[in-house]
Order: C-alpha cells, then structure tokens, then sequence
C-alpha cells in the first residue's frame, strides 16, 4: 500500500508535487480521490474536492510509468474555483490535502493508504499565487454611467477602490477625470445581493470573477461628461 512521505503545492506554477514510499503507476492517478481543504476537518473550513480537468504530469510520456515522485497540473477550471474562495490555497495554514484510496496505484495494484477527513495533511513547503492580475481592456458607457474592466484572471469585488482610476481623453494625457469613493461604494451597492462578511479573514466579500462593472457615481458622470474624456473610442484612456 502506498503512502504519501511528502507533498508540496505551489499555486503560482499550479502544481501539486507528491512523493511517495514506492513506486505508483502515473495512470492511475484519480484527481477526484483528491481533496484540498483549510483545515484538518473539512466541515471547519473552506475545501475543494478536485475533478478530471487536475491530471498527472507523466514526465516519461509514458502512461505506464511508475514513480515514486507524482507531479500533478491543477486544471484551469479547478484552479479557477479554488481561486474564487476567500481562503482556501491562500497560505500554507490553509492549504491541507485528504486522499481516499483511489487516489493512486502501486505495480502491484494496491491502493493508496488514505488521508482521512479530520487528520488532512499540511504541505511540507508552499508557494503562493504571485502574479497580480492585469487589465486587459475597458468600456465605457457614459449613458449608462458604468465603466466595465476586464481582467487576466478572477479578482475580488471587494477589493475595488475606484479612487485609484484615473481617466484620460488623449494617450500622453488630455483631460483627465479622477474617480472617487462614491463610485467605489455605488459599485459595491451593486453588487449587495452576493455580500458576506468572512470573519476568519475580516473582510467583506462582494462576489468575484474575470469581469466588473463599476457603477461610476452621478458626481463622477458629471465630470467625464464636462470634460473630453470618453467622447468615443478614441478619448477613452
């Protein structure tokens, strides 16, 4: 029966390394069996059970290979999901794994040794997700005084502090119109139907994703429409 002597995870390459006590088959890895949790006891925390899109690295290119060290690729949409939790993954207290026996094989076909609920195991090292998201284009609707951001990957709609905007009617300046904390909280206003305040990481959550609309405040519309920024296309900067 094999069982697992040390594991890392490292959310910036996304990739869970295991290293057991003998020999498993690549193939027989099972990401469902696989579970990441905040706590030694699901129940007490944030947890993420992983599905098929998490698969093992076969460095061999050998499905049939055994190794004793399993490299695993978090899938986009599993990492997309342990992303969007407020803590789970974030740090290493809170980046604990259980196994069921279908997790792996050995050559003689026995299963793993499980990681049980209540006991789940902490990560012998870890690194986190360091890549700040990046912009990736904005609109503008004066008419219906919104301004919708795009990003690289998920963000939290709590963390919006529209204060930090600057709008520009030319690319090496022009007019320019600062955004305020009234647009910040006409936002978040919005968005007061996914609310929840998490206590364990004393902040206030207001729902995530890849998107954003900002509800621009009626003193902010009143700026960008007295000034030359967002005429069109071509002065929205």
């Amino acid at each position: 029966t094999p069982k697992l002597e040390y594991y890392s995870l490292n959310m910036e390459s996304k990739v869970i390394s295991m290293r057991f006590d003998e020999p498993v088959v690549v193939a027989s890895f099972n990401a469902s069996c696989l579970t990441l949790q905040e706590d030694l006891a699901r129940a007490d925390g944030q947890s993420y059970r992983f599905t098929d899109d998490t698969y093992a690295l076969d460095t061999s290119a050998y499905d049939s290979t055994a190794v004793t060290r399993l490299d695993v690729q978090i899938g986009p949409d599993d990492y997309e999901a342990i992303n969007s939790l407020s803590r789970l993954g974030k740090s290493e207290t809170a980046a604990r794994i259980t196994a069921r026996p279908c997790l792996v094989e050995d050559v003689a076909g026995n299963l793993f040794d499980p990681i049980p609920d209540e006991a789940a195991r902490a990560t012998d090292a870890f690194a986190p997700d360091s890549t700040a998201p990046e912009l990736l284009r904005f609109q503008v609707d004066v008419d219906a005084g919104t301004l919708t951001l795009n990003f690289t990957e998920y963000v939290f709609f709590g963390s919006l502090d529209a204060s930090l905007f600057e709008m520009h009617s030319a690319e090496d300046g022009g007019d320019s119109v600062a955004l305020t904390d009234a647009t910040t909280a006409d936002t978040l206003e919005s968005y007061d139907a996914y609310y929840y305040w998490d206590s364990r990481a004393q902040h206030a959550y207001y729902s995530f994703g890849d998107t954003i609309t900002l509800q621009l405040a009626m003193d902010d519309l009143d700026a960008i429409k007295a000034s030359a920024v967002a005429a069109d296309g071509a002065s929205s900067w």
